[in-house]
């Protein structure tokens, strides 16, 4: 029972932090980008894959503050 708790706490809890991480930096973005071509009325919408990776940004900072989080609790 232990060990699914520390899989829990280790490795799902993280990835989901991330993964929330992921959606917050790209809709942030694809909001930006959105008025951005409203006011803008020459500049065309599009996602291109630096877009993608810029998402990734979210993912790595909340994957990371939580994973140093339970690190810092067992110690």
């Amino acid at each position: 029972m232990k060990r699914k708790s520390t899989i829990h706490q280790f490795v799902l809890m993280p990835l989901l932090a991330g993964l929330f991480g992921y959606a917050i930096f790209f809709t942030i973005l694809l909001i930006c980008k959105w008025l951005g071509c409203i006011i803008d009325t020459t500049q065309t919408f599009s996602v291109d894959t630096v877009d993608l990776l810029i998402g990734m940004v979210g993912f790595v900072l909340l994957f990371m503050v939580r994973v140093l989080e339970n690190f810092s609790k067992t110690h």
